[in-house]
């Protein structure tokens, strides 16, 4: 009589291997976030660039710039996490139903709160930054603007905060950016993932 011998892992090695798992996983669940983070600021980088076009085209066609989201075009798509606003007074674009309400000589563009909740906006605000201060000089001489995006990407009291102007900025005493910026490229004013 041949006796059959039964392969398989003790639980002593099941639990090793467990236990190796849960403190890899541990270690990469941070970077995983950050990283989660940086594509949602793609969002706001990608939009603004958007914008910058769009007011740069009116701008040749008007010879202004201006405040309102529906004569320059800019409509980003639904699912937003960021507040987009070309001036610190006015209305907004309201995202919290099916539906955008498209408010009439609307500044800016509301968080998505249909699709995130209306957590979504808390702390955001409708206001200058600390480095930049949003403003647009209409044209034909001397015409400018400065817009911002804002948005809590990652449900902390932090909100992240990003500009573009139609001017080159100096930025050095930002301390999120640190650096000139030429116009037409995004500054992370305060940047949400630094910890």
């Amino acid at each position: 009589m041949m006796r059959k011998i039964m392969k398989g892992f003790t639980m002593l090695e099941l639990m090793v291997c467990i236990a190796i798992i849960a403190i890899l996983s541990s270690m990469s669940i941070p970077s995983f976030m950050k990283l989660q983070a940086r594509a949602k600021q793609a969002e706001a980088m990608t939009n603004l660039r958007s914008l910058y076009s769009m007011q740069k085209a009116y701008l040749q066609e008007f010879s202004v710039y201006s405040t309102n989201v529906s004569n320059v075009g800019f409509s980003p798509e639904r699912g937003n996490r960021y507040r987009y606003y070309l001036s610190t007074a006015g209305s907004l674009e309201d995202r919290s139903d099916t539906q955008a309400t498209n408010t009439l000589g609307a500044v800016g563009i509301d968080v998505d709160t249909f699709r995130f909740g209306a957590q979504a906006t808390v702390g955001v605000t409708q206001g200058n930054t600390s480095c930049s201060t949003v403003s647009l000089t209409p044209g034909p001489s001397g015409a400018s603007f400065l817009s911002a995006a804002q948005g809590n990407i990652d449900d902390d009291p932090t909100i992240d905060t990003w500009t573009i102007a139609s001017f080159s900025r100096r930025m050095g005493s930002c301390v999120d950016v640190g650096a000139n910026i030429v116009s037409g490229v995004p500054a992370n004013d305060v940047n949400d993932t630094v910890e």
